[in-house]
C-alpha cells in the first residue's frame, strides 16, 4: 500500500527539503572594481569571470554568500 507522497513522487510534482536547499535558484552580481575579477563560488566550485566593470553575471544561489563577502561584487535585482 502507498502513500499519497509515493502517488506525487510518482507524479513528477514532490519537492523534497532536500532538493529545495540543493537548488536555490540564481542570483545577479554586478561587478564595481576596476579592472577584471575571477571569483570561484565555495558551494558549487564554478569559477565566474567579470570581464570588466558593469559585468552582470547570473550566479549559483549556493555560492550567493560567497561572493556577498566580496567588496567589490554588489547583488542586483
Amino acid at each position: 500500500m502507498s502513500c499519497c507522497g509515493e502517488a506525487r513522487r510518482q507524479a513528477g510534482i514532490l519537492v523534497t527539503r532536500h532538493d529545495a536547499v540543493a537548488n536555490p535558484g540564481t542570483v545577479i552580481f554586478e561587478y564595481i572594481g576596476r579592472t577584471a575579477l575571477r571569483a570561484v563560488g565555495r558551494a558549487s566550485g564554478i569559477e565566474y569571470h567579470f570581464e570588466q566593470p558593469g559585468t552582470r553575471l547570473t550566479v549559483d544561489g549556493r555560492d550567493r554568500d560567497s561572493l556577498d563577502l566580496l567588496p567589490m561584487l554588489k547583488q542586483v535585482g
